[in-house]
């Protein structure tokens, strides 16, 4: 049965009981964050805890991992676990942050953001749990952290360079080059996970705890959303970036750059769905949409195929992991030299987290703008498509405005 929201809570159910949770010792939280502003993709947020955490070091669980489940799931991919997809040498994520996992998700409630209203499920104490935290103030705590870069400016710029040496030889047309910050100093992830969900809505904002690993989540990109009863898959990839203020639209969508960035991406998302989807299928609307954010403005397009009756859900996931727009073109050969270039693992940054529904419904996040607690402490991983016409001066300062909003949130 749907309920209506408590009239007197400041910030959405979903929201409210994630960063009550994320303050109590409770080991198996999920939160996958929906927001009225962000259209049909983030309609839903859903919280609940699960104690059956099922950790696999072994990629070729990717598959089983979206199957079938009589309570919704919670499914984390690393980016490190599709190497074995793409039939490159394993390569393990850093210590402390799994290759998968996957929660069922013992209690739960389910927030549609468009009805304002919620529903509780599963079992009778943790559904007791969750109402409680509903019914918990919370209070933003004061926080002073900073972002380091462990790649220096210089250093993402030479990497820059060398990518476009890459694309000179023929290796391959565009790359997402990326980079890790480190957080500095104290904060409250609660008071984090606030800030940046109010000030920054997003379609799949997140916060997981598993065990010691922590994983807090402000990404707007759109993996796949598909439907076991109509067949229809969705990507939605973003590429394209500008700094926001007093541009407009066309200042993206008519950057020669940008523009060259966005299609070349979009030809790759066809092309992945392809390998899936029925032939005639695949189609592109709207194409280079521009969504705006705190601080930048987004290309983004719209791919949408239906699936081959030969093929699952699953398979589809696969065929497009990890995303086109955080690898580059041709998908293989990026991550190949990526590896070279950035001289560590990625791990959930620019992975998965999906959400699977029992009637077969699931929805697929790409891990951008993600913080992440794993043995070396606190990082935030940032980076950009590099062509052959990229600036590195400008493509290093567009990694400081993706992530400005969390510099600004952090105190």
């Amino acid at each position: 049965m749907w309920l209506p929201w408590p009239a007197s809570l400041n910030i959405p159910p979903d929201l409210h009981i994630a960063c009550i949770l994320a303050r109590s010792d409770i080991t198996g939280i999920a939160a996958l964050l929906g927001h009225q502003s962000t259209g049909p993709r983030g309609r839903f947020g859903i919280v609940g805890m699960g104690q059956n955490i099922e950790i696999s070091p072994n990629p070729g669980d990717l598959r089983q991992s979206l199957g079938p489940s009589t309570t919704p799931k919670i499914v984390l991919w690393s980016y490190e676990a599709g190497s074995q997809w793409m039939h490159l040498a394993p390569r393990d994520p850093p210590q402390g942050q799994p290759m998968a996992m996957s929660m069922p998700l013992d209690g739960w409630i389910l927030v549609d953001h468009q009805q304002k209203t919620l529903r509780f499920g599963g079992e009778v104490h943790h559904i007791q749990a969750l109402k409680q935290a509903l019914d918990t103030p919370f209070k933003v705590l004061p926080m002073h952290a900073s972002l380091r870069p462990i790649q220096s400016d210089t250093m993402h710029a030479q990497a820059i360079t060398q990518a476009q040496k890459y694309i000179a030889a023929g290796e391959f047309y565009q790359a997402n080059v990326t980079r890790r910050l480190a957080i500095d100093g104290t904060f409250d992830p609660a008071t984090l996970l606030a800030k940046l969900s109010t000030r920054n809505p997003v379609a799949h904002g997140a916060f997981i705890r598993w065990g010691d690993f922590t994983l807090l989540s402000n990404s707007m990109e759109t993996l796949l959303i598909a439907s076991a009863e109509t067949r229809m898959l969705t990507s939605m990839p973003i590429k394209g970036t500008l700094r926001g203020g007093s541009a407009n639209d066309a200042d993206l969508t008519h950057d020669q750059k940008e523009r060259a960035e966005h299609v070349m991406i979009v030809d790759l998302v066809r092309n992945d769905l392809g390998r899936v989807a029925k032939p005639g299928t695949i189609h592109v609307t709207p194409w280079f949409d521009v969504e705006r954010y705190q601080g930048v403005m987004h290309g983004v397009s719209t791919v949408r195929a239906e699936l081959r009756p030969d093929q699952s859900i699953a398979d589809a996931a696969l065929a497009l992991f990890p995303g086109g727009s955080i690898t580059g073109a041709p998908k293989r050969r990026c991550i190949e030299l990526l590896r070279t270039l950035e001289n560590e693992p990625r791990g959930a940054y620019t992975g998965s987290l999906a959400l699977v529904m029992p009637d077969g419904r699931v929805s697929m996040s790409i891990l951008i703008r993600t913080m992440v607690h794993d043995a070396r402490g606190w990082n935030l991983n940032v980076g950009g498509g590099i062509t052959i016409d990229s600036i590195p001066e400008r493509e290093v300062q567009e990694t400081w405005d993706k992530v400005a909003v969390f510099k600004e949130s952090l105190v």
